[in-house]
């Protein structure tokens, strides 16, 4: 006799391509952590910034327990302002 266990899920959609954005000034970013890093001049961390047109990372140090606006002074700082 075989037994055949029956599935608990929704058939799988297709994929669906990220869009391509239509011009190289920031409109759409991707952003990333690399932690839990060893201590180098005090910064445990990376973070990372790609234009997902250009594919040009910007990566920055930082501290694990970085807040929300620090982000975005990171960003404002050091990113947006090339």
């Amino acid at each position: 006799m075989l037994m055949v266990k029956k599935t608990q899920h929704h058939p799988y959609r297709l994929l669906e391509p990220i869009p391509i954005p239509k011009s190289p000034r920031w409109e759409s970013i991707s952003l990333d952590f690399i932690m839990n890093l060893p201590l180098s001049k005090s910064f445990d961390s990376i973070f990372t910034a790609v234009d997902c047109f250009m594919k040009i990372p910007h990566s920055l140090p930082c501290m694990k327990a970085i807040t929300s606006q620090e982000i975005v002074d990171l960003l404002m700082r050091e990113v947006f302002r090339q």
